[in-house]
């Protein structure tokens, strides 16, 4: 039995919707998956576009293995007590609804990353690690950190 027409068509012009669809999802997500891909894993390993990330202060430990933000803060930001040695310290939560609640901004959250400043202007402890990062490994950090 054959497929009237006006069936045809519609059948051919929803399945090219579809395609279309399809097609455009796929573009979205290669546009927006690698900046969320390096703050991810700046976040959980430490590495950045050029690999392992850099510091200063902090523990000497991180620079061995594959160490990041997740270490210390924890894999979704709850913080956590850490025991390495004879450093035991407690690591505070890093969630974007803890972020906001202690005043923190994008701007603040850069210095607190990279310089040790906490949103009030204070010296963080000397266990947070003054990390490396160029313009675009931190505004993706950052980015991933407004996720948790």
């Amino acid at each position: 039995m054959a497929i009237p027409y006006g069936h045809e068509r519609a059948r051919r012009v929803t399945m090219a919707a579809c395609l279309l669809a399809g097609l455009l999802a796929g573009l979205l997500a290669a546009c927006t998956g690698p900046t969320n891909s390096l703050g991810e894993r700046l976040y959980l390993d430490g590495r950045g576009q050029q690999g392992k990330v850099a510091f200063s202060r902090g523990p000497r430990w991180l620079s061995r293995g594959d160490f990041g933000c997740a270490t210390c803060h924890g894999e979704h930001g709850e913080g956590r007590f850490v025991r390495a040695g004879t450093i035991a310290a407690s690591a505070p939560p890093v969630s974007r609804l803890v972020l906001r609640a202690r005043g923190y901004d994008r701007e603040t959250l850069r210095r607190a990353i990279t310089e040790g400043v906490s949103a009030e202007g204070r010296a963080l402890s000397d266990y947070m690690p003054r990390w490396r990062l160029d313009a675009d490994e931190s505004s993706a950090l950052i980015d991933y950190l407004e996720t948790l």
